[in-house]
């Protein structure tokens, strides 16, 4: 633990956790800035290095500090302090860009080169106006913290209780405490704890007395449970409980009845395979709540396809551990996982509409036409947040219809045709849509195409082109097919 600087969260919890992020929110006037100013005067009286951003003017800002005694002036000097400020058209730019990623790229580089051991954000609000409801801008803000490795403390000028605003997600869950500044009716300002992962001994929230004496031992609650191992697989691995084992208490679950057993446990671990992945994304959907805190991990035993892993992190999961990772990795990334704990109702990053597969729009081993495809393909690039793909085109000589069929035939077999995957026979080639595929993922296909093929058939001509990136080979590509 090391101290805040703010004697009333000092007395409160006996300090802050170092590399944590803290948020503390009250109303306009209430004292935030006074307090960061708290915050920054104690690293610089420990010999760290502090970072702000702030919306106070220079020197308003260097005249509170000098009124109150801290030597701001002369830590900026000595590059000891690093102040940045908002600009007048902050929010106007932000709204007309849609976007923060812009504004936290430069932060992220300042971070970088500054290096500091103390970051104060006041306020973070502005970071999250980019005109939308999305909790995106916020789950970069939080995970931009954890990498710079620095104990920060930011302020939000409302009542997080007051109000529901689901932007605020990502940034309250990484906090590993919410502070309030209340008034009394006698406008007599206090500081309250709203929340506090892993309390010290004695302390009870929001009372300033239940502290521990500044000198005693502060204790740090144990893990809040055993780990829930679910095996959504046909095959348990032996060597996953046996490294899990290492570090933990495991204890084996049936899947019925989660919910029920989630409050008492350190983590919900589910493991599964390429053939029981639905499965698994099943009891992720039916099992995730707003009340739910551990964290979910899902350990596969084979390595997936990108976009698996994308849609477990959708459904619900914290962490994707894949099958090639040695022990120490898998450990390593669970205690990052137990550290962050659950986020109950993860973004939606990427829009997707599963329902739209091959055996919906045409029958078992059958191919599309060029009209279905044509539509299918305008439906997955509709959206701004579509899911990247790629587009193929295969032709070979003959060009007769025998062929083309029997080539369809091998495509059918050998794409992930409950996953997403489209094909269609043209007129003069087979067309094929592979969901979530990049530039990696086409010649595999492609070579496993070739070798299913017999040693006889005539060579392929393969032509492809990838959304987004290739925007313009895209359009040549699925033009012919009067694709708009």
């Amino acid at each position: 633990m090391i101290r805040s600087g703010i004697a009333p969260i000092d007395q409160l919890c006996g300090g802050l956790r170092p590399r944590r992020s803290y948020l503390l929110t009250g109303g306009a006037g209430a004292g935030k800035t006074m307090h960061a100013l708290q915050f920054v005067n104690q690293g610089l009286r420990s010999g760290e290095r502090v970072m702000m951003l702030t919306h106070a003017a220079r020197e308003d800002l260097l005249s509170q500090a000098d009124h109150f005694g801290i030597e701001l002036r002369d830590a900026l000097r000595e590059n000891r302090a690093l102040i940045m400020r908002y600009r007048s058209d902050f929010a106007k730019r932000l709204v007309r860009a849609g976007t923060a990623d812009r504004a936290l790229e430069d932060l992220r580089r300042s971070i970088a080169e500054h290096r500091p051991r103390r970051l104060v954000i006041d306020p973070f609000a502005p970071l999250l106006e980019d005109g939308s409801a999305s909790p995106v801008a916020a789950a970069s803000l939080a995970e931009l913290l954890e990498l710079s490795q620095a104990t920060a403390l930011l302020t939000y000028p409302d009542d997080i209780a007051d109000g529901y605003d689901r932007r605020l997600e990502p940034i309250v869950h990484a906090a590993a405490g919410v502070f309030r500044i209340a008034r009394d009716e006698r406008s007599v300002r206090s500081i309250e704890v709203v929340s506090l992962r892993q309390p010290p001994t004695g302390a009870t929230i929001g009372a300033l007395t239940a502290a521990p004496p500044p000198n005693e031992a502060i204790a740090i609650a144990p893990p809040a449970g055993p780990l829930l191992l679910v095996h959504v697989s046909e095959s348990p691995s032996e060597e996953l409980v046996a490294t899990l084992s290492l570090q933990h208490e495991i204890a084996a679950h049936s899947g019925e009845n989660l919910v029920d057993a989630l409050p008492a446990a350190g983590a919900l671990i589910l493991e599964t395979d390429h053939a029981t992945l639905d499965r698994g994304r099943a009891l992720l959907r039916a099992n995730v709540s707003e009340a739910l805190r551990a964290p979910i991990v899902v350990v596969t035993r084979f390595n997936l396809r990108s976009l698996d892993r994308a849609r477990l992190l959708r459904d619900g999961a914290d962490e994707v551990l894949a099958g090639d990772m040695g022990a120490a990795e898998l450990l390593q990334r669970l205690a990052a996982a137990l550290r962050r704990g659950h986020l109950a109702r993860p973004p939606a990053a990427v829009h997707e509409d599963e329902g739209l597969i091959q055996l919906t729009l045409a029958g078992p081993g059958e191919l599309l036409d060029a009209e279905r495809f044509s539509a299918a393909l305008r439906e997955r690039a509709a959206h701004d947040d579509a899911v990247p793909f790629a587009v193929v085109r295969l032709t070979s000589q003959p060009v007769d219809t025998a062929t083309l069929r029997a080539l369809g035939a091998l495509v059918v077999g050998g794409m992930r045709v409950a996953g997403g995957d489209l094909a269609a026979l043209l007129d003069d080639s087979v067309a094929v849509y592979l969901h979530g595929a990049g530039r990696r993922d086409v010649p595999p296909f492609v070579d496993r195409l070739r070798q299913r093929r017999p040693p006889s058939a005539p060579p392929l001509r393969v032509t492809s082109a990838y959304f987004p990136s290739d925007g313009a080979a895209v359009r040549q590509l699925v033009e012919p097919l009067k694709v708009s």
